[in-house]
């Protein structure tokens, strides 16, 4: 198992503060090696999360966070096919 750098906080820093720094709500560091490849698991819960979706009003306030969390999904499983973990 190693420690590599989460692609789901490489995803958010991308997208919501431009790279540089500022608040992100997931860990910096994740362990890797073991099992189901962390690509798997964030493409899991990107498609629990559009089901949640389907069944949530727009006009629904989380609607608009929900959207957010799947772009951050969606980016972070990019960048972890990229990188292979």
């Amino acid at each position: 198992m190693t420690k590599s750098v989460n692609p789901l906080w490489t995803a958010y820093n991308n997208l919501f503060n431009e790279g540089g720094e500022g608040y992100n709500p997931h860990d910096q560091y994740i362990t890797t090696g073991g099992g189901e490849p962390e690509w798997s698991k964030l493409d899991d819960r990107k498609y629990r999360l559009l089901r949640i979706m389907e069944g949530t009003s727009t006009s629904d306030p989380r609607y608009a966070e929900m959207e957010k969390e799947v772009e951050t999904l969606t980016a972070a499983i990019k960048i972890a096919q990229a990188e292979n973990i």
